[in-house]
């Protein structure tokens, strides 16, 4: 299932850049593309990432991309159509946009080429090298807590729910926890008490707070079950959140 993201690069056209082939010498007159990607030169594996390619004097149709490395790698042209307002005569006219999805399947390098004509003639080839990874997959939090932790009785009365932290910020990607189950273990005298909840949201239930609330020092939360969901993405289990009260 290939999964959409939001925009992570661009192409975009300055002079002077870029590995060129020229067939007219007068060629160096011409703009080059440069790839310059909003959030670094990365791709991600299996999840599309747009692009966008301009270049000065150069209509869309005449551009050729393509894409090698990172195993299964493909580029997609994509055209939008929308109605926009002409300032100057205040009619609708068609608004044509063009951009780009590419998809990897390995981590590794690709090379993104784009080869476009001018009018006269002249042919050009620029080349921009990307580094292609894995999504960081997300960490559960709960109160600031990831992993293991320790959790006083104060802040275990504020605490609302729970949610999917990314340590990665260069990347726009989102995630959202859908349901999780929580289960109080209780060290009472004459062995341990569980009770176990689940939630259908990333919320706390009224339930799950009336429980938390009969915790006392030394009890066990064990946070567990935790599906996390990407921008169209299936569902991924998280690390379970295991907590002491305090």
């Amino acid at each position: 299932m290939r999964t959409k993201i939001k925009a992570l690069v661009s192409v975009m056209a300055f002079s002077g850049f870029g590995s060129v082939s020229n067939t007219h010498a007068q060629a160096q007159k011409y703009n080059t593309p440069v790839i310059a990607p909003v959030k670094l030169n990365k791709l991600y594996v299996n999840v599309e990432n747009p692009l966008r390619i301009a270049v000065a004097e150069i209509a869309d149709s005449s551009l050729t991309v393509s894409i090698s490395g990172c195993g299964t790698s493909s580029i997609e042209q994509i055209i939008d159509k929308s109605l926009a307002e002409d300032f100057e005569t205040g009619n609708l006219i068609e608004v044509v946009e063009s951009s780009y999805s590419v998809w990897v399947t390995e981590v590794g390098k690709a090379t993104i080429t784009v080869n476009y004509t001018y009018p006269d003639g002249t042919t050009r080839t620029s080349h921009q090298f990307f580094q292609c990874l894995n999504l960081q997959k997300p960490l559960a939090s709960f109160m600031g807590i990831e992993n293991n932790g320790e959790i006083t009785k104060d802040n275990l009365k504020r605490a609302q729910g729970i949610y999917a932290k990314v340590l990665s910020h260069g990347f726009p990607y989102n995630w959202t926890v859908p349901s999780f189950s929580l289960t109080l273990v209780s060290n009472k005298k004459g062995g341990k008490h569980t009770q176990t909840l689940t939630s259908a949201s990333n919320r706390l239930t009224p339930e799950m707070k009336e429980l938390l609330d009969k915790a006392h020092e030394f009890d066990e939360i064990r946070i567990e079950n935790i599906k996390a969901v990407g921008e169209t993405s299936d569902h991924i289990t998280l690390e379970p959140l295991y907590i002491q009260v305090m």
